[in-house]
């Protein structure tokens, strides 16, 4: 079967389909994923292992080595029992077998076996081992493993793609989530799913009937207290009183809440509202602007009173002087609570 490259939500997606659906035509019968990312290949299989038990089939598992029999793994795939002709193999870390194991291997999934489902998994690959190779005694290149079957990179989401999985995760459980909590999940915990679906999880529990995972509903799920939030820091910058901000950022800072996550913070703010400030200058209606900075209409007027108290230079030079604060925070040249308590005050004068 010849390949076809999907995204890891894509994957996740059309497997959730195929199990809500009933739709097992729909499984392809090879699916390769490899990457660093284990929570990617772990939901793949938990997705899989859902539908095999749904249309009740069985599930086998290998891991591979330089001395595993490809001959011999071949030939028991295709071979089915008579009371369960449908089954899903798991062959784990594929990357290892030698060149010769790999293009027999190969020769497998030009034609798969039917009622078979295999999933080939590798937590690294050592991409030269998949570069196009000549066949002995011709110019033609040679077949390899990732030309095959339902082909998926398991790395580690960045930016836009992150944000889809956390409202993602958040939507699973019936929820919508404030986008300032998307920010804030993406930063502190780095692009690590497995941690970040466990803060959505806590937060929705948390929330019971309620629809919107907000930032107090995180800042309590994760600390266990709602007196001082990291979310507090930019009402409190765009209303410039100097008092309460300094006294918001000393409790964050005994909390133990890191500069960097502070910082990090109120600079994704900064830059919502500076889009924000150019959306609106643009006459966009309010549909375009909650499109533009990814935020649910029902958020729009408390982002709007917020916009209210800033120009557009202010907005530019204060995100200037976060990337400056960034700079120093992570130089480590001076006192990282005393750059940032210092930096922060600077906002205040829009500096």
């Amino acid at each position: 079967m010849a390949k076809h490259e999907v995204k890891p939500l894509e994957l996740l997606r059309e497997l959730k389909t195929i199990y809500s659906d009933g739709t097992k035509e729909k499984l392809a019968p090879v699916y390769i994923i490899y990457g660093e990312e284990f929570y990617i290949r772990e939901r793949a299989l938990q997705r899989l292992k859902q539908i095999m038990t749904k249309f009740n089939g069985s599930i086998e598992r290998v891991t591979f080595d330089n001395k595993t029999d490809i001959a011999d793994f071949i030939n028991n795939l295709n071979e089915v029992s008579m009371f369960n002709s449908f089954k899903l193999v798991i062959a784990s870390e594929f990357s290892d077998l030698k060149s010769e194991q790999m293009d027999k291997l190969t020769e497998y999934l030009k034609d798969p076996a039917p009622n078979v489902v295999l999933l080939l998994l590798s937590y690294k690959i050592d991409k030269r081992k998949f570069k196009d190779k000549k066949e002995k005694g011709t110019s033609k290149s040679k077949p390899n493993l990732l030309e095959y079957g339902v082909v998926c990179e398991g790395r580690y989401p960045k930016d836009d793609e992150l944000a889809m999985w956390i409202k993602g995760f958040a939507t699973e459980r019936g929820k919508t989530i404030d986008p300032q909590v998307v920010s804030f999940l993406s930063i502190k915990y780095d692009g690590e799913l497995s941690r970040i679906e466990k803060e959505v999880e806590k937060a929705a529990l948390y929330i019971g009937a309620n629809k919107v995972i907000t930032s107090k509903d995180i800042e309590f799920t994760a600390t266990g207290v709602s007196t001082c939030s990291i979310f507090d820091i930019t009402p409190v910058l765009a209303t410039k009183k100097r008092k309460e901000l300094l006294e918001r950022l000393q409790k964050l800072l005994n909390g133990g809440e890191s500069p960097v996550l502070i910082n990090m913070t109120v600079m994704n703010q900064i830059k919502r509202l500076l889009l924000g400030h150019d959306i609106l200058l643009s006459k966009a209606g309010d549909s375009e602007l909650a499109k533009a900075i990814k935020i649910p209409p029902y958020f729009l007027q408390d982002f709007k009173r917020e916009l209210r108290n800033y120009k557009r230079e202010d907005l530019v030079n204060m995100y200037k002087r976060c990337m400056n604060i960034d700079s120093e925070l992570k130089s480590a040249r001076r006192d990282k609570e005393d750059v940032l308590v210092s930096g922060m005050m600077n906002l205040l004068a829009r500096k």
